[in-house]
C-alpha cells in the first residue's frame, strides 16, 4: 500500500469554451520545478471539467474546442518523471456541455424544472447570469453510461495513480428515470421522503 501524500495540490481547472490556447504554453520543466519548489508530491490534473470539456484528445467526451495539446498526458508525463502522484479528475455531478446537450438527463425537481446552482431556468439567453450557474446531472440516466465510458478510455490510456470524482452528492430527483425506479422500489415519487430516500 502506498503511503500517503504530505503535500496534495488540486489544480482546479474548469475552463470554459470561452478562453483560447488551451495547453498551448505548457512547458514540462517549468511545471516540474514548480512542483518541486511547492514540494508537492501529488497533484490533481483533470481530464474532464464542469463545463463538459476534456483535456486530452477523447473518443468518448469532447475535446476542449482551443486545447492545443494533449494536456492530460503532458502533465502526468512530467509528474511521474520527478515522482510525483498524478490523481486523475472527472467531473460526475456538474457538466454544462452534457446537461445543454442532453437535458433529458438533468435532475429535476418535483415540479419536472431542472435543479441547479444559481440557474434561472426563466432566463432570456440575452439576461445578465451569475458568475457560475451549473445543472445537475442525474446518475440514474444513461450519463452514468458516459462517465463510465470516459473512465473505462482514461484508464486504458493513461498511468492512473487515482480518480479524483467530484460532486457526487445529488439532491432528490424526479426526473421520469427516478420516478420509474421509485415505483419500481415500491415507493411514491409524490412523498417527499420517498423521493429523499431513493438512491440509485
Amino acid at each position: 500500500m502506498k503511503s500517503l501524500c504530505a503535500r496534495q495540490v488540486h489544480l482546479d481547472f474548469h475552463t470554459s469554451e470561452h478562453i483560447g490556447g488551451i495547453g498551448a504554453r505548457f512547458q514540462r520543466r517549468q511545471f516540474q520545478e514548480a512542483l518541486q519548489l511547492g514540494h508537492v508530491n501529488s497533484i490533481t490534473v483533470f481530464a474532464k471539467c464542469h463545463h463538459g470539456w476534456s483535456y486530452y484528445p477523447t473518443k468518448v467526451g469532447q475535446p476542449h474546442p482551443h486545447l492545443k495539446i494533449n494536456l492530460l498526458k503532458a502533465q502526468i508525463e512530467a509528474c511521474h518523471e520527478i515522482g510525483v502522484r498524478a490523481p486523475i479528475y472527472i467531473t460526475l455531478g456538474w457538466s454544462a456541455r452534457d446537461a445543454l446537450q442532453h437535458p433529458e438527463w438533468t435532475v429535476r425537481k418535483r415540479d419536472e424544472s431542472t435543479f441547479g446552482l444559481n440557474v434561472d431556468a426563466k432566463a432570456k439567453p440575452s439576461d445578465r447570469r451569475s458568475e457560475f450557474s451549473w445543472t445537475f446531472l442525474c446518475p440514474a440516466t444513461p450519463y452514468r453510461d458516459l462517465v463510465l465510458a470516459q473512465t473505462e478510455e482514461i484508464c486504458r490510456r493513461f498511468d492512473v495513480d487515482g480518480l479524483f470524482y467530484d460532486i457526487c452528492v445529488w439532491p432528490p430527483c424526479w426526473c421520469p428515470t427516478c420516478r420509474a425506479g421509485m415505483k419500481a422500489e415500491g415507493l411514491d415519487p409524490e412523498k417527499e421522503s420517498d423521493a429523499q430516500g431513493f438512491k440509485i
